[in-house]
């Protein structure tokens, strides 16, 4: 029995086009920044839709109130205060769909959803906020966020609804009156992005009328619909970092960054591995049988912490020279699973924290080709995290010299040379 560890192992950053964010429940808002990725930024939209409402002829307006629930999901330093603030959208929100049958014959990317809003899709609002307020978020809690809007909005609602005006009481005229509104975090140095959920948020409408002579505090609300449009905006300057030309290249090899590679969910970041020589490894006279192979993936010391976590679990995706994740990689000798790994901590040593990946019927069908640089494998967060969360971590090159690395493991038995 053999075991091999110094397979040339292939790295590189890679940037996936778009990431679906519409429809997963939670909308992203905050920012934060880091050395090797830039400035991130996270802003969520969603619509609201119009209640069967007629309050009395007489009645007073008292406010208006945003409410929705934080999700518990947060990353970064939430000791510090926000600056939260909410738009208006101005132009209707718009999806895209491909063509049926892609101009250069390709497979699309099976992220890919129709009718879907993306990462990188773009809404324009109003540049004055209906509203904002200062909040520090707790982490882990699921309070409810509240942000008083516009009093000169609120009045207008309630006396179109006394009025039963078109743009107020028919659905179509509603949205097309009232398209929705951003959420966003406006401090001039975000420090964290946290999450909240769609479900129950709503726009409330607190106002007074006469219930037998006597004024009594009633409310309305303009509430979410799973129907409505509503996505995740996740931005990233890149400009100061070693990724500054990855939106133009799609691609940046580890020797330009700094012998690092990166995952990034939300913005899209993932890892392309390669094995372009494992073929020339084995020597194929000698070789009864390939034991086991296992990709092993030990996120940079230092680059996480508690405020900053690593992800959980990371899956593969195979892929192709387009760079697109084409499948996922079925687990060993289970075509009906996918591979996945959790973090696993060496609490003890400290020198083997990582993800593990038993990927022997993958490496087996590379020993009787001539090498491919351009097939390979993407590293990156499972479906659910990739478009609801912005974990991130370093990998270092297997070559670098450095103790935390992306590195393939294979035993394998021989004959005996005796």
């Amino acid at each position: 029995m053999v075991l091999v560890d110094t397979t040339t192992v292939q790295v590189s950053t890679v940037l996936l086009d778009s990431i679906p964010t519409s429809s997963t429940g939670s909308l992203l808002v905050g920012g934060y920044s880091d050395p090797m990725l830039g400035k991130l930024t996270a802003k969520g939209y969603l619509q609201v839709t119009n209640p069967t409402w007629t309050p009395a002829t007489v009645a007073f307006f008292d406010s208006l109130i945003l409410r929705i629930a934080h999700s518990s999901y947060y990353y970064g330093d939430t000791s510090q205060a926000q600056t939260i603030e909410v738009h208006r959208v101005t132009k209707d929100f718009k999806t895209y769909a491909l063509p049926f049958y892609w101009y250069n014959e390709g497979l699309y990317s099976v992220l890919y959803k129709a009718n879907s809003l993306y990462n990188t899709t773009k809404t324009p609002v109003e540049s004055i906020p209906l509203g904002s307020r200062q909040v520090i978020f707790r982490p882990h809690a699921k309070d409810t966020l509240e942000i008083r809007l516009s009093d000169a909005l609120g009045k207008e609602w309630l006396t179109s609804a006394q009025a039963q005006a078109p743009d107020l009481v028919e659905i179509g005229r509603f949205l097309s009156y009232f398209k929705g509104v951003s959420i966003e975090n406006a401090s001039a140095q975000p420090s964290c992005v946290v999450g909240l959920n769609t479900d129950g948020m709503k726009i409330r409408l607190y106002y007074k009328e006469y219930v037998e002579d006597k004024l009594t505090q009633k409310y309305q609300d303009f509430a979410f619909s799973s129907s409505l449009f509503n996505y995740s905006s996740i931005q990233a300057d890149r400009s100061a970092t070693s990724l500054k030309d990855i939106a133009t290249t799609g691609e940046v090899v580890s020797t330009v960054s700094d012998d690092q590679v990166y995952v990034q969910a939300g913005t899209g970041l993932v890892t392309k591995i390669r094995f372009p020589h494992v073929h020339k490894t084995i020597d194929g006279t000698g070789t009864l049988l390939l034991n086991q192979a296992q990709l092993v993936i030990q996120p940079v010391k230092g680059s996480f912490d508690k405020n900053h976590p690593y992800p959980k679990t990371l899956t593969i995706f195979k892929t192709d020279r387009s760079n697109l994740p084409l499948g996922q990689l079925s687990a060993d000798y289970n075509p009906s699973a996918a591979q996945s790994a959790s973090y696993g901590e060496d609490k003890e040593y400290q020198t083997s924290s990582g993800y593990t990946f038993n990927i022997t019927q993958y490496v087996q069908s590379l020993l009787g080709t001539e090498g491919n640089t351009n097939n390979g494998l993407l590293l990156m967060p499972p479906g659910t995290e990739l478009n609801t969360k912005v974990n991130k971590i370093y990998l270092g090159v297997n070559n670098s010299g450095m103790t935390y690395r992306v590195k393939l493991k294979i035993w394998y038995t021989r004959k005996s040379t005796q």
